[in-house]
């Protein structure tokens, strides 16, 4: 009799893209919320304690781009985990030491893009071969193979969904497979197999704030909130949807404001809470710090903007606090966490998705580019851009614009080009399916489970497209300009985010 079961392998990475790297050896109690995703992949375990004794195999391909500097240096001093876990927690942990010797030989060796394990003897936890090689196009591929005596048996039999990630103490970068539940087995005799299915969805990762006995917030209103970053009490506003029960892992949607504007004024010209109660999200929207002489409300997106640019404003730090606190205190799906933001709010959309992939999903910027100095996101990252033809404040071809930021900003090319590139995105832009007032292209051949999508809001304006219309028609003598109506933005967007991260992957790959 065969047993249907869902497995996924999560790799434990190192905290924060900048700063000191904290080295982590061990697999951690939950798996990664995000990782670099496989374009195929196969998972085999056998837990029969007999003479041949036990066995884990695992084969990954077809992975975005990895350089051999990704998976750190296992030949001197990088420790690599290998973590499985299942809906009830943790249920294998392998470490592969640095260096070392097997069988009078060193234990790895180097090679072309990456590096291989080799124990004959099967001593360190029963590692017998390993495989991690990288390339600069999308043919990454781990292998993994644990036999004998010394592999540990497993604490339980695997029920629910099963985790695998490729961790290592080096820095960001994991690696990740989902198996769907319908593609995988167990049989009478402790064999367990899996292969991924691109088609398949990916199941939620609940946060910890799961099956609390009451929400912290009311659902299907919104709630102003405040929690304490960097010296600052910084404040937010939650819209639970009207469907939240709290054992139910929902999305989340982060709506970023533009400078002059509020988390509140986000959320009404956004026309978020109808949405959110709608298609199910939570729908949180934070405030950027005021200037305390004008009290004008800005991000630090890197190149821009205003006083949260010049007094250094922790504002990536302080998302990654907000995040904690919604993990912490409600019920989300921590794979469905996405960006969205307007002008200066889109801009740190960009900045987040460089330097916070490990949380963020995919983003979705209106009227803003990416000014992020130094942008190499931890894995490759989905991104949908809508932009008016005609915004005089960050213009479409880039450049200084009217408004009074001062800065010159990259052209929506420029921005869309360097996404397409981190993504691997091979093939040329596709002409993607017009809607009403915009015309959209869609990158496509990229890495697992990511797009590259633009559209232009033809005459559009330096407006949120759909949205409610501005209370003023523009700033001293910069003009906002044309608003769509029929180009709705925010439905646009929730679309674009629904379809990540279930896999987009084309059967040629």
């Amino acid at each position: 009799m065969t047993t249907t079961r869902s497995y996924m392998l999560a790799v434990l990475v190192a905290a924060g893209l900048h700063g000191p790297v904290t080295a982590v050896a061990a697999c951690p109690a939950r798996p990664l919320a995000a990782c670099r995703a496989a374009g195929s992949a196969s998972l085999a375990i056998d837990d029969r304690a007999d003479a041949a004794g036990r066995r884990v195999t695992l084969s990954w391909k077809k992975g975005p781009a990895t350089e051999s500097g990704d998976f750190g240096s296992p030949d001197t001093s990088t420790t690599t985990s290998f973590c499985l876990w299942d809906a009830a927690g943790l249920l294998l942990s392998l470490e592969v030491p640095p260096a070392g010797l097997c069988a009078g030989l060193p234990c790895w060796a180097p090679l072309s893009a990456g590096f291989r394990y080799s124990d004959p003897s099967n001593g360190a936890s029963g590692l017998h071969d390993v495989v991690l090689k990288g390339s600069a196009k999308s043919t990454t591929q781990i292998k993994l193979d644990a036999r004998g005596v010394a592999l540990p048996a497993l604490p339980r039999t695997p029920s629910g969904a099963l985790t695998a990630q490729v961790v290592n103490d080096h820095g960001p970068v994991c690696f990740e497979a989902v198996f769907g539940a319908e593609r995988v087995s167990t049989d009478a005799k402790a064999r367990t197999s899996a292969r991924l299915d691109p088609r398949a969805g990916v199941p939620p990762l609940p946060s910890q704030g799961c099956g609390q006995a009451s929400p912290p917030y009311t659902p299907g209103v919104s709630t102003a909130d405040s929690l304490l970053h960097g010296g600052l009490t910084r404040t937010f506003r939650v819209h639970l949807p009207g469907s939240y029960d709290g054992r139910t892992p929902v999305p989340v949607v982060l709506n970023l404001h533009g400078g002059f504007g509020s988390g509140a004024q986000m959320e009404t010209s956004s026309r978020i809470t109808g949405l959110s109660d709608s298609a199910g999200f939570v729908a949180v929207s934070p405030d950027g710090v005021a200037d305390p002489v004008f009290g004008i409300r800005t991000w630090n997106a890197g190149g821009c903007c205003g006083y949260a640019v010049s007094s250094n404003i922790d504002d990536v730090g302080f998302v990654r606090a907000l995040l904690d606190r919604l993990e912490a205190t409600a019920c989300i799906d921590r794979r469905r966490v996405y960006a969205q933001g307007m002008s200066n709010g889109a801009i740190l959309s960009h900045r987040l998705a460089c330097e916070l992939a490990d949380r963020i999903r995919a983003i979705g910027p209106v009227a803003g580019t990416n000014m992020t100095g130094t942008c190499q996101p931890m894995r490759p990252v989905p991104v949908f851009e809508i932009h008016g033809s005609a915004d005089e404040n960050v213009p479409f071809a880039g450049g200084a614009g009217c408004g009074s930021s001062g800065v010159a900003y990259p052209s929506v090319p420029e921005t869309i080009e360097g996404w397409r590139a981190r993504a691997g995105c091979r093939e040329k832009p596709a002409r993607g399916t017009d809607r009403p007032d915009a015309v959209c292209q869609r990158f496509t051949g990229c890495a697992p489970g990511v797009d590259v999508e633009q559209c232009t809001v033809n005459g559009g304006g330096h407006t949120w497209p759909g949205g409610t219309p501005p209370l003023v028609p523009g700033i001293g003598n910069c003009a906002f300009g044309l608003q769509s109506q029929s180009f709705v933005a925010s439905s646009e967007l929730w679309q674009f985010f629904a379809a990540h991260p279930a896999p987009v992957v084309s059967a040629a790959r």
